[in-house]
């Protein structure tokens, strides 16, 4: 089957410095935290200790699959990046997951092909993080991705924000790219790591609550942490800037300074799709 990407971007080739710049850094580490702590506001909606059907739409090389997986829960993760899927593959080789009864497997496929993948069946959870911004068309995707949650089920969405993309742009001066239309100035033969389609959480909020998600909640990931000074960030111990990283989060005032917006909710039987 050929798989629908129509424009958007893989990172076969560059998977592993994918890898390095997001999961081996203190920003990665923020970013995995604040999930974790909105994941057990949302794993408690479920019985407890039941295993769920979760799907990780993009999950590249699934490292936080992983950890639901040892948690009990069945994971399939979805990529369009076969490079990305290799790695999970290979990271996921020694690790037993059977003494809860998790389980993941990687999967290539398209968000556009879910449907198609995946006939007639829909998940406990549905994750796609990081992911829409890199798409040609991010919107498109969410009906499909709301279509896969079962009812009362959950969604969850990392999106990378332009607004906090813009008032780092003003903090430092880029104005050049600002009055571009926050386009590049200029093509690289490299891939950037700047997302090509960044969103504003507010319209992403919007528009599930027309899918059938009016009550979703939202974290900042970040809010603090990438406008610090690098002397401040050598000197302040990690563990600090991370602990105030997780009592900023949901801050009513620093939600959309986040980098990242994790936003999150369940689908509501009411709402009729």
């Amino acid at each position: 089957m050929k798989l629908s990407t129509c424009g958007d971007q893989s990172f076969d080739d560059r998977a592993a410095e994918f890898r390095e710049r997001i999961y081996g850094s203190d920003r990665g580490l923020i970013r995995l935290a604040v999930l974790r702590q909105d994941f057990q506001e949302i794993l408690r909606a479920f019985p407890e200790g039941g295993s769920l059907d979760i799907l990780d739409a993009g999950g590249g090389f699934g490292a936080f699959s992983r950890e639901l997986a040892y948690a009990g829960h069945r994971v399939t993760v979805i990529d369009i990046s076969e490079e990305m899927l290799e790695i999970g593959r290979r990271d996921t080789a020694g690790h037993d997951f059977s003494g809860t009864g998790g389980s993941i497997v990687f999967q290539r496929g398209a968000i556009q092909d879910l449907p198609v993948l995946f006939p007639g069946r829909t998940f406990d959870i549905v994750i796609c993080h990081a992911v829409l911004e890199w798409l040609a068309a991010p919107f498109d995707a969410l009906p499909v991705l709301a279509g896969m949650v079962r009812e009362s089920g959950w969604l969850s969405l990392l999106v990378y924000n332009r607004t906090a993309l813009l008032f780092k742009s003003l903090v430092v001066g880029n104005y050049r790219y600002l009055e571009n239309g926050m386009r590049p100035l200029r093509r690289k033969s490299k891939m950037r790591m700047t997302p090509p389609n960044p969103l504003v959480p507010e319209e992403v909020r919007r528009a599930l609550s027309g899918l059938g998600f009016p009550d979703t909640e939202m974290s900042g990931v970040r809010v603090f942490h990438d406008y610090m000074a690098r002397y401040h960030l050598a000197e302040i111990p990690g563990e600090e800037i991370l602990s105030w990283e997780l009592k900023m989060c949901r801050h009513p005032d620093f939600v959309s300074l986040g980098r990242y917006v994790h936003i999150f909710g369940s689908r509501k039987a009411c709402c009729g799709i």
